[in-house]
């Protein structure tokens, strides 16, 4: 049974986000956003940038709005699944980064 928070969570809990609100705040982040913030863009980055023979499935995922910067990052024999979708189902305006025997799975 869990008893504490996930490590994702635990992770996210040391960013300094009043710097990350102000950076955002300096360049317009979040102009003309509805619904994807810069913070959700991050932490959804953070997340899909599996390492360590990890594994993420883009099954039923669903994206809105618009995002910069890359799709993916893959390192170490990790694989992100995205079941079918295409590199360009993932947010983001430039191709993403294999290193290390990470894989994307197109299929």
């Amino acid at each position: 049974m869990l008893t504490g928070h996930y490590v994702f969570r635990q992770v996210m809990d040391y960013l300094p986000l009043q710097v990350f609100g102000r950076c955002v705040k300096r360049y317009q982040g979040n102009r003309k956003v509805r619904e994807f913030s810069c913070l959700d863009q991050f932490q959804c980055m953070a997340f899909a940038a599996t390492d360590s023979v990890g594994e993420l499935d883009a099954y039923n995922l669903r994206f809105s709005g618009s995002a910069t910067g890359m799709r993916y990052y893959v390192n170490t024999n990790s694989v992100i699944d995205a079941t079918g979708q295409g590199i360009s189902f993932f947010p983001g305006n430039s191709a993403g980064t294999t290193l290390a025997g990470g894989n994307i799975a197109l299929d």
